[in-house]
C-alpha cells in the first residue's frame, strides 16, 4: 500500500512575511478527493490540545485548480503548491526544520550534551575576549590559548557532524584496506560536507552579539565546494605548532566557535531549553525554508507515530 502524500499550498507573495507560513496542508491518498489537513481559521479544541477539521477538496486536473476551486482562505490568486519533502510523521533525525519537534521530545540527552560542550567552549572564548578585543584590527592575533580553544572547537564540530551522519544511517567505511570492519571513525571532512545540503549549513549567518565584529558564515566555503579555511588552520596548528602557529588566529577561533553554534541550531532548532531565554554569544540569520520543506509532524500524528527517515543517501 502506497503511503499518503502531503502537499503544501501557500501564498508566496514577496514581502508578506520573512518566512512564509504554510496556509494549507493537503493529504493525497492517490484515489479519493484531496483533503485539507490544516487551514487557518478551521480549528477546533479537543481537550487541552487542538485538532484540525478535515475539509475535502475536489480532485480536478491539477491540485492548484482544486485548491482555487475550493476557495481556500488566504492563498491569493496564484498559490504556490508543492509536494512536501516528507510525509506525515517523518523527519530526519537531528535535522531541524520549521515546525520540528522540540529537542526535549526527541533527542534530549544529545541536546543537553551538545549544549554543555558549547557552553564550556563559549566561556573559554569569552575569557579570551577579556584580553584580546574581537575587532578587525585584531583578527590575525594568535596565541597558545587561542590555539587550544580552536582545537577543542573543531573536535566538537567533528563530533557533532559524526553524530548527525550516524543517526541518519550514513554508510561506514574502512579506514584502511586491511581493516576487517567499516567504521564511522574513517569519516573525515569530506563526509561532513555531505551534510551541507540536508541542513543548509552554508546559509546560516552569524555576528557576535556583544562585540563589533562582522557578519560571517562558518560554512560558506562549502557552498562553492571549497575547504573550510578555519578547519584547515586547525589541522595545521594541531599537527605542526612550531611552523604553523600563526594560523591559530582570533578570526579562525570565532569561525570555529560559530560553526559549533550553527550545528546546534541546525540540529535542534533552538539554543537552550524552551522558555529559558538563555543568551547566546551570536546573533543568527537562519535559512529561508519553503513551507514544502517543513516537517509534517506534530499537528497531524501522535508522538508514538513519528518515524525517523533512515538510510539517508546524500547527493
Amino acid at each position: 500500500m502506497t503511503a499518503n502524500r502531503y502537499w503544501c499550498a501557500w501564498n508566496p507573495k514577496p514581502g508578506r512575511v520573512v518566512q512564509p507560513e504554510p496556509i494549507v496542508w493537503i493529504e493525497d491518498d492517490g484515489a479519493g478527493p484531496y483533503r485539507v489537513i490544516k487551514q487557518q481559521l478551521l480549528t477546533m479544541s479537543v481537550g487541552t490540545g487542538r485538532r484540525y477539521l478535515p475539509e475535502p477538496l475536489l480532485r480536478l486536473a491539477t491540485l492548484r485548480e482544486s485548491v482555487l476551486r475550493a476557495g481556500v482562505w488566504g492563498l491569493g490568486h496564484d498559490p504556490a503548491v508543492e509536494l512536501c519533502d516528507t510525509t506525515a510523521g517523518e523527519y530526519y533525525p537531528r535535522v531541524a526544520r520549521p515546525r520540528c519537534l522540540a529537542p526535549e521530545e526527541t533527542f534530549l540527552r544529545e541536546f543537553n550534551s551538545s549544549m554543555n560542550a558549547a557552553r564550556n567552549l563559549f566561556a573559554g572564548m569569552a575569557d579570551v575576549f577579556r584580553y584580546v578585543e574581537p575587532s578587525t584590527t585584531n583578527e590575525k592575533a594568535y596565541g597558545h590559548q587561542i590555539r587550544q580553544l580552536l582545537i577543542l572547537a573543531c573536535t566538537e564540530v567533528e563530533a557533532q557532524c559524526k553524530a548527525v551522519l550516524r543517526v541518519n544511517g550514513y554508510p561506514k567505511r574502512k579506514r584502511r584496506k586491511s581493516d576487517r570492519e567499516p567504521t564511522d571513525e574513517a569519516w573525515n571532512i569530506s563526509d561532513f560536507a555531505k551534510l551541507e545540503p540536508l541542513m543548509r549549513l552554508s546559509e546560516w549567518s552569524l555576528d557576535l552579539a556583544a562585540h563589533e565584529w562582522f557578519v560571517f558564515n562558518p560554512f560558506d566555503e562549502w557552498r562553492y565546494g571549497s575547504q573550510l579555511s578555519w578547519y584547515s588552520a586547525y589541522n595545521q596548528v594541531k599537527h605542526d605548532r612550531e611552523m604553523k602557529f600563526q594560523q591559530a588566529t582570533l578570526e579562525n577561533l570565532i569561525e570555529a566557535m560559530g560553526a559549533v553554534f550553527v550545528l546546534i541550531m541546525a540540529q535542534f532548532g533552538q539554543w537552550g531549553r524552551e522558555r529559558t531565554h538563555e543568551p547566546s554569544p551570536f546573533v543568527m540569520g537562519a535559512p529561508g525554508w519553503k513551507p514544502s520543506q517543513y516537517y509534517v509532524t506534530s499537528e497531524f500524528v501522535e508522538r508514538d507515530e513519528l518515524v525517523a527517515r533512515q538510510h539517508w543517501s546524500p547527493a
